[in-house]
């Protein structure tokens, strides 16, 4: 009778070890994670005002000469060999009174066109920017891919706005592509009304985050991913936490997740 109490105390301790090593184990491995993720997100925000710095080197360049879309390509070229690596696709220059734009391809002659009405609207008021302010854009989703753009008002009679056009995936590749959380744990990212602007799954990118959980993965309890999502995420609060999801690297199935 000694002995079976012997060892079910011994079995009892030993999954109690076992449970609050798994514990210890996990949390250790979501202060990695939230290291591994401060760490990237610095490296962006680093990257973010380099492209900030660099349009503001470009538009001082262009202000040492009058308005001539023929004059400022070989500056907006150069600025090109700088920010192209980047995700700097194209860059416009707007005439917020005429409506129209210019646009600078790398190693192509510049065109114009008429601003679409839309797209004007998507443009703080000139009066609200100074010499030194950049401002930058809600993601948009298109078919070709996920972009945004940041511009700064050229000081000019007429009022116009330089603008870096971004490819998000461009932009963002270099930073998560390789991100390995443990042997098999990646990096997404989504913007602040929740699409996902990274995933290794490419069929997630500029889809709703929860949206697309629902669709895809009927089933799986939702709840938790959502509360740190709305609650923590997109309010810029930082932690660490656990998920349940269908979906890790190809496998499928209610696979629990943790995350940083």
């Amino acid at each position: 009778g000694i002995s079976i109490l012997f060892l079910g105390a011994g079995l009892a301790l030993g999954l109690w070890t076992a449970l609050e090593m798994r514990d210890l184990v996990s949390d250790q491995f979501n202060e990695q994670q939230l290291m591994l993720a401060r760490h990237v997100s610095f490296l962006i925000d680093k990257q973010m005002r380099f492209l900030e710095k660099e349009l503001l080197l470009l538009k001082r360049a262009l202000a040492l000469q009058p308005f001539d879309p023929e004059r400022y390509y070989e500056d907006i070229q150069q600025s090109f060999q700088r920010v192209l690596e980047s995700g700097v696709w194209k860059i416009e220059i707007l005439d917020l009174h005429a409506r129209r734009e210019y646009t600078f391809m790398p190693y192509k002659h510049w065109t114009w066109k008429e601003t679409p009405a839309e797209r004007m609207t998507l443009l703080p008021p000139p009066e609200t920017l100074g010499e030194e302010i950049v401002f930058i854009s809600e993601t948009q989703v298109k078919p070709f891919g996920i972009g945004l753009f940041m511009g700064t008002l050229l000081p000019e009679e007429s009022p116009m706005v330089l603008l870096f056009n971004l490819n998000i995936s461009w932009f963002l590749s270099p930073f998560l592509r390789e991100i390995r959380s443990g042997k098999t744990g990646y990096a997404w990212l989504i913007d602040e009304k929740g699409n996902f602007l990274y995933h290794p799954n490419t069929e997630f990118i500029g889809k709703n985050s929860m949206q697309i959980r629902e669709e895809r993965y009927f089933g799986v309890p939702l709840g938790l991913i959502s509360e740190i999502q709305q609650a923590k995420m997109l309010k810029g609060e930082v932690g660490t936490g656990n998920y349940y999801s269908a979906w890790h690297r190809g496998i499928t199935g209610k696979i629990k997740k943790l995350i940083a």
